[in-house]
């Protein structure tokens, strides 16, 4: 019996959900759009508030929001992800709070839980030694973005260090002029640029089984960034260094979407919740509602920095996308829609497609949606290269840490009266032979395991060697990676 007998074949997971090259097209064709739009209307490419009529009636004061706060006593050892931001209701029970009367609520914790993701000298790092593209880094002064050339080197000067083509390098002393002057800097997908971060956001999407994305803010006046406005997606407020204000204002149309029937445009008179972040805390604003944030008079001067967390939950509108997977399996529906033949033939397609899309909204009822959503998420992989290409090869490789990608979302499943075991996970389905289905249970039990600590683990009931082959195959497969203690 060979190792590499071991592997059948592979193909995409039928969950038709959401894969993360296309989460990620999605959000870029949207986030382009709307710069486009906004630069040919000459305003700012946010979601902010107009400013109302000066002839029109004061609205009345609303009643102000009583906004729950929780807050979490000593250390979250043994906690990931949301479970360590949302202490101490927990996960679960935050989103079972938030389907029923979907609100924002306030976390408090240690003012140090925050401090590892991101320092002062972390933040100089990637600003000025990163040479990051203007997509990266913005500057911001008063809901206007400041144009690159403004606070970056002119191109290449005679006697001066030359820089990459595409933009220049950052000049501290242009950049700090406006940052003194009221400007902010946003890092945008920061969890790409730093490790910390990263991590945090790795622990959050193996959780959900779907994608997340972090910015980080850096604020030291007392200027607001920008304007009140309101986002297209939920929002987690990580408060990781100094003080903020924030000031929500309301709703006025229940969670709008990015592409919406009606527009969302007359913002609130009035907040109806002002408060102070402090370090370690977390603030959730629901989609849609109105907000602001400043940093407080008193504190002018002094810099805070927090993170923007936006999971990228599952909306109703995008079942449609897992329906449309569910219809291509049925022959019939995969036709041409009768339009040009005659009313009854149009008639018979219609209840065919009815009859489908009822049994499958039943199915995700009893747990398909969920199931699918969770084979089609594709987690994260980590790579670095060695010096050796094949690292099964090296005299470092029982040291390495071995782990099946998306293993935390992964199940085993086995056909009834066949010799093969389908493994899904990272939004494939892998069929394996069935006889190595020890070997890949005590991968999924372990999570990460060294690879040395499998070939003995496994020992009993299979050569050492076998094992090890069997290690580089799901490698070579890209069913899982092997990393360094530091990278897993």
């Amino acid at each position: 019996m060979k190792a590499s007998e071991m592997f059948r074949g592979a193909r995409p997971a039928p969950g038709g959900i959401r894969m993360r090259a296309q989460s990620r097209y999605e959000e870029a064709y949207e986030d382009a759009l709307a710069h486009v739009i906004a630069r040919r209307a000459g305003i700012p490419p946010i979601k902010v508030g107009y400013e109302k009529d000066p002839e029109e009636p004061a609205a009345a004061l609303p009643a102000p929001l009583d906004i729950d706060e929780f807050r979490a006593e000593g250390g979250d050892e043994g906690l990931r992800g949301l479970e360590r931001l949302f202490r101490p209701l927990g996960s679960r029970a935050f989103h079972q709070a938030q389907y029923e009367r979907c609100r924002p609520m306030l976390f408090h914790g240690p003012r140090e839980r925050f401090h590892h993701l991101v320092s002062w000298e972390d933040l100089s790092d990637l600003i000025y030694n990163r040479n990051l593209s203007q997509a990266q880094l913005q500057v911001v002064q008063e809901s206007d973005y400041v144009p690159e050339h403004l606070y970056s080197y002119a191109g290449r000067r005679f006697g001066s260090r030359s820089h990459a083509p595409w933009h220049g390098a950052v000049d501290p002393q242009r950049l700090e002029a406006f940052v003194r002057n009221g400007a902010s800097v946003i890092l945008n997908s920061v969890h790409t640029l730093h490790e910390p971060i990263r991590a945090l956001i790795n622990e959050i999407e193996s959780a959900l089984a779907n994608y997340a994305g972090v910015n980080l803010y850096a604020s030291w006046r007392s200027a607001p960034c920008f304007a009140n406005h309101w986002d297209d997606h939920d929002v987690y407020i990580l408060q990781v260094r100094g003080q903020k204000i924030w000031r929500l204002w309301g709703e006025v149309r229940r969670q709008p979407l990015s592409r919406d029937v009606e527009p969302n445009e007359a913002a609130p008179a009035h907040p109806v919740w002002t408060g102070t972040l402090e370090e370690g805390d977390v603030l959730y604003i629901p989609r849609g509602w109105w907000h602001s944030a400043h940093v407080a008079e008193e504190n002018d001067g002094r810099g805070t920095i927090h993170l923007t967390l936006s999971p990228h939950y599952l909306k109703s509108a995008q079942l449609f996308g897992w329906l449309e997977a569910k219809v291509a399996g049925h022959e019939g529906l995969r036709r041409n829609v009768p339009l040009y033949a005659d009313e009854s033939s149009l008639r018979e397609f219609i209840l065919d497609y009815r009859k489908v899309i009822d049994a499958a909204l039943v199915e995700a009822g009893d747990g398909a949606l969920a199931r699918d959503l969770q084979r089609s998420w594709q987690a994260r992989t980590p790579g670095q290269f060695r010096q050796e290409i094949e690292p099964w090869r090296g005299e470092a490789w029982e040291d390495l840490e071995l782990r099946i990608c998306g293993w935390e979302q992964a199940e085993v499943v086995t056909r009834p009266g066949e010799d093969v075991i389908v493994l899904r996970a990272n939004g494939q389905e892998f069929e394996l032979d069935a006889r190595c289905r020890s070997l890949i249970e005590v991968l999924l039990d372990r999570g990460t395991i060294r690879i040395g600590e499998f070939l003995e683990t496994t020992g009993g009931s299979f050569a050492r060697g076998f094992a090890s082959e069997f290690a580089a195959g799901l490698i070579k497969e890209g069913i899982a990676v092997a990393t360094t203690s530091d990278e897993a």
